[in-house]
């Protein structure tokens, strides 16, 4: 993860705001964290229909020693043409790496709201337990996020959907 420059630093630069505005940290060891970023992304109506065998690319992986923590998805879809032939099981992710990757995100259900032709909008946060009690995550080094419709299946028509994505860059070495 290339270092970034810290604008307004906070005791003595260990810790500030980037020109992004996510708080930055500079850790004792030289490593740099980063939190509360921020990414919009806006996918097709193609992108999405084929989202389930080609997850899309949302934010780049972040360096060796660094994994990309999700913290929140905020999914919109403007009225229009509601999307079509969703399977059952076919949701909304944020993964790591790829469509097999470890889920990175909550899920969205697309049913009722794809399918839907008036403005909708779906706030998810982290994944559920990666455990049988705990609420735990397992985040990635140096791994992509990309969207993913879960189960396979092609949707049809469709519009536009936006993506909001709040998550934090964090070392994976301590």
């Amino acid at each position: 993860m290339p270092q970034t420059d810290i604008l307004t630093s906070i005791e003595g630069r260990r810790a500030g705001l980037s020109g992004e505005g996510a708080m930055v940290l500079n850790l004792p060891s030289g490593a740099q964290v980063q939190l509360g970023l921020q990414i919009d992304v806006t996918l097709t109506a193609a992108q999405v229909n084929a989202m389930a065998a080609t997850p899309i690319s949302v934010i780049a992986a972040p360096g060796v020693g660094f994994a990309i923590y999700v913290e929140r998805v905020h999914a919109y879809l403007v009225a229009g043409t509601a999307f079509a032939s969703i399977v059952a099981g076919g949701d909304l992710a944020l993964k790591y790496t790829n469509g097999s990757g470890t889920q990175a995100s909550g899920v969205i259900e697309t049913t009722g709201f794809l399918d839907q032709a008036t403005t909708q909008h779906r706030i998810v946060g982290q994944q559920a337990s990666t455990g049988a009690t705990a609420s735990d995550s397992s985040p990635v080094d140096n791994a992509a996020v990309v969207a993913h419709l879960i189960a396979a299946g092609v949707l049809t028509g469709g519009r536009s959907l936006k993506l909001r994505i709040r998550y934090s860059i964090v070392s994976t070495a301590f």
